[in-house]
């Protein structure tokens, strides 16, 4: 069996995910036994993100509107101090971040910020999920801290000793 994502031929078919990508195989081989189909969609086709996660989004730009707006009495203080405009830009660049960050996630439903993205759930007839796409971490094999001995490792042999046998033999 092949994985349908990478290519990877597999060493059995009882192999659960591909070693190369991690990809499940056991909708695949689910298929090719049995011939039912395997349907993979998405839970929210429109929509990266739970509501939770919208929610957590507009509340990060709900807090940088009002940390600008704490901002601009300091802001104003220092504009009088220095007798410049500058230190009002601080809290008027935060307050569009903020704001850009608010209506991102009102209009796409997703936020602007870097994070992680949920999965889109593999569904069988069984409507069986996968929880994760890899399968558990197998414990690291202990490396022999001794030297080798050279001696005993067979070599193999020469690419040109058949055809020499071969003309020896003539």
């Amino acid at each position: 069996m092949y994985c349908p994502k990478c290519s990877q031929q597999q060493v059995s078919d009882e192999v659960r995910f591909c070693s190369r990508c991690g990809f499940p195989l056991g909708p695949v081989a689910q298929l090719l036994a049995g011939g039912e189909v395997v349907i993979v969609r998405d839970t929210e086709p429109r929509r990266w993100l739970s509501l939770r996660h919208r929610n957590q989004g507009t509340r990060i730009g709900a807090k940088m509107l009002f940390f600008s707006m704490v901002l601009v009495p300091v802001a104003i203080a220092l504009s009088v101090i220095f007798d410049a405009p500058g230190p009002l830009l601080i809290p008027f660049t935060l307050f569009l971040a903020g704001l850009a960050q608010v209506l991102y996630v009102r209009i796409f439903g997703e936020s602007a910020l870097p994070g992680k993205r949920p999965q889109p759930a593999i569904h069988g007839a069984n409507e069986r999920r996968f929880e994760s796409p890899l399968p558990p971490a197998a414990p690291m094999p202990m490396i022999d801290s001794r030297p080798t001995n050279t001696s005993e490792i067979v070599q193999p042999p020469s690419v040109t000793e058949r055809t020499t046998t071969l003309l020896e033999k003539k």
